[in-house]
């Protein structure tokens, strides 16, 4: 069986813009504190690590940043600061699988210059 980590990888290195890249240490970093401290130290910042698998284009903000931020409070035993318990509440849940689903495979296209499914109307080209 599949560890949570390696599951979590394996999310991650589905989405496009290298995001394994940039989310893997990320996601790592929250695992070992989760392993070494427990489910209640990282439990503040959950909401962060759940839109962490979400597609760039749906980020309501820098997600990662701030995540980094609220891993470094977790890490040092500390609280969250009072704007970033604030930023917990008014942050909305992550949008559902499907789409995700749907706007990741959109951004695997642009990522790849494949812009046929945006551009659907010959029209535009005709006056051309």
């Amino acid at each position: 069986m599949k560890s949570s980590l390696e599951r979590d990888l394996k999310r991650l290195g589905a989405l496009a813009y290298h995001r394994l890249d940039s989310g893997g240490p990320r996601i790592r970093r929250y695992h070992k504190i989760r392993r070494e401290k427990g489910e209640g130290a990282v439990h503040a910042v959950a909401p962060l690590y759940q839109w962490m698998f979400v597609p760039l284009t749906l980020w309501p903000f820098n997600i990662e940043q701030v995540f980094d931020a609220g891993m470094d409070r977790v890490s040092a035993g500390k609280a969250l600061d009072e704007e970033m318990r604030l930023l917990m509440e008014i942050l909305p849940v992550p949008p559902n699988d499907e789409v995700c689903d749907a706007v990741a495979e959109h951004e695997h296209d642009v990522r790849l210059g494949r812009y046929e499914g945006i551009v659907r109307t010959t029209a535009k080209f005709d006056e051309v």
